[in-house]
């Protein structure tokens, strides 16, 4: 079984989105922070810390702004905020899909044993 990235920093980034989340559900029915991680173990991976190779500076920035410890937000700017973030990812892994095509496709070879496309992408940095 492969591992997921989610796209949060920590169980705890998770936790507090799913919490905000179920919010209007009786608390006897939201799962415990130490239930949470123990669900979570060995099924995810996290994006690591800000700067660090899989998070850009768009999710780092959401993040920040979605810190959902901070109640500066009012629910309508929260839900901008989030679906702003998933519309990001959505886009990444678009493009993702779109280059794993591309390599997938730059494999095959004619009958000459060369290959009959290219792969070639750059990283901005």
């Amino acid at each position: 079984m492969e591992r997921r990235i989610l796209p949060y920093e920590n169980a705890i980034s998770v936790f507090r989105h799913y919490k905000r989340h179920f919010n209007n559900m009786p608390t006897s029915h939201i799962a415990s922070l130490k239930t949470f991680r123990r669900a979570l173990k060995g099924e995810v991976a996290f994006m690591r810390c800000k700067g660090s190779f899989p998070t850009c500076d768009i999710c780092n920035t959401v993040n920040n702004l979605a810190n959902f410890g901070n109640n500066k937000w009012i629910e309508p700017e929260l839900e901008v905020i989030i679906q702003f973030k998933m519309n990001h990812l959505a886009q990444q892994n678009a493009a993702r899909d779109e280059l794993e095509e591309a390599i997938i496709q730059a494999r095959k070879i004619d009958k000459n044993g060369q290959p009959i496309l290219v792969v070639i992408y750059m990283v901005m940095g």
